[in-house]
């Protein structure tokens, strides 16, 4: 038995031609942000020949699929290839294994081990890497935890960066992420909590963390104070060298959007101010704000939800009237 070609892919398929379909060969290395890091899947693709010398009849071959420690991460698997009575040496055989999914417990190298007659005959490795600091490893679970909160999945987005920030209080990164995905939930209470701990901290994006503020304030019931904190806003703060997500209103909803010029900053945060205004029945302070964010929206494409605020806040105070 002689394996002359082994590698570990993301996804790989033996053709019946004998030849392989492979996406991501010679995956080898993985860069871990934190562990347990999971891969959603691998294959292993063989090509092994069976030779005249090894013994006659079904030959099987086993898998074993391993951890640094030697721990068997998956049951071993096993295949038997039955030659064609008519076959001729070497006999080639393509082989694939699948593995989903794959939890990485730590750094190190997993190995893939062929074995034929309780004999390895070839094997592959991975090499998992983790963060070479504790500031890497920090950044490196703050970025997951938004990840998961960018995907879709607000629960574990909270589950992970809550625990990155009981584990890191004195960050104030780590806080106002919490109060950021706690507030596009509607959890004002602790958001605002969260938020303040990130000015004492010394969070310097006010830009953000001031609009974030005035939103917890407007669903918390005090519409004069968050008034008073988008007028800041409008008067002090702008949107310069890069994009922002922020957070808007719509009744009593709240939606997240990035925010990439100073025009869409003063477009979102007019509408919010209008909100604020409408609901402490302030309506010609409504209209003016309303008609700010107009302005704004007139020069540049806003994203779809804030649009769609402006025009529930404009039919709002013309409910009003």
């Amino acid at each position: 038995m002689r394996i002359p070609s082994i590698l570990i892919a993301e996804y790989a398929v033996a053709k019946p031609d004998g030849r392989f379909y492979i996406v991501g060969g010679g995956f080898d290395k993985v860069d871990a942000p934190t562990f347990p890091h999971t891969i959603d899947r691998l294959s292993l693709a063989v090509r092994a020949e069976i030779e005249s010398s090894d013994p006659p009849g079904p030959t099987t071959l086993n898998v074993v699929f391993t951890d640094p420690q030697g721990n068997e991460l998956f049951k071993r698997r096993q295949v038997t290839i039955t030659l064609r009575a008519a076959a001729t040496f070497p006999a080639p055989v393509n082989l694939v294994w699948d593995y989903a999914p794959v939890t990485l417990r730590g750094p190190g190298i997993y190995t893939l081990s062929v074995s034929f007659q309780a004999r390895e005959v070839a094997n592959a490795q991975l090499t998992a890497n983790g963060p070479t600091s504790e500031l890497e490893a920090r950044e490196a679970e703050y970025s997951t935890a938004f990840q998961a909160y960018a995907r879709g999945d607000v629960a574990k987005g909270e589950q992970l960066v809550r625990a990155l920030a009981d584990k890191e209080p004195g960050w104030y990164l780590a806080q106002n992420a919490l109060g950021f995905i706690l507030l596009a939930q509607g959890k004002a209470s602790e958001a605002l909590r969260r938020f303040e701990d990130a000015r004492r901290l010394g969070y310097l994006q006010l830009e953000i963390l001031d609009v974030n503020v005035a939103c917890c304030r407007y669903l918390l019931g005090d519409v004069a104070g968050a008034l008073a904190g988008f007028e800041e806003c409008l008067r002090t703060h702008s949107i310069t060298g890069g994009s922002a997500i922020l957070t808007g209103l719509n009744g009593d909803e709240v939606f997240t959007i990035h925010v990439e010029t100073p025009q869409e900053y003063l477009a979102l945060v007019g509408a919010n101010a209008a909100w604020s205004a409408l609901r402490d029945r302030n309506l010609d302070v409504a209209r003016r704000y309303l008609q700010l964010a107009r302005t704004f929206s007139d020069v540049v494409k806003l994203e779809p939800a804030l649009a769609i605020s402006i025009q529930a806040a404009s039919e709002g105070v013309g409910d009003a009237q």
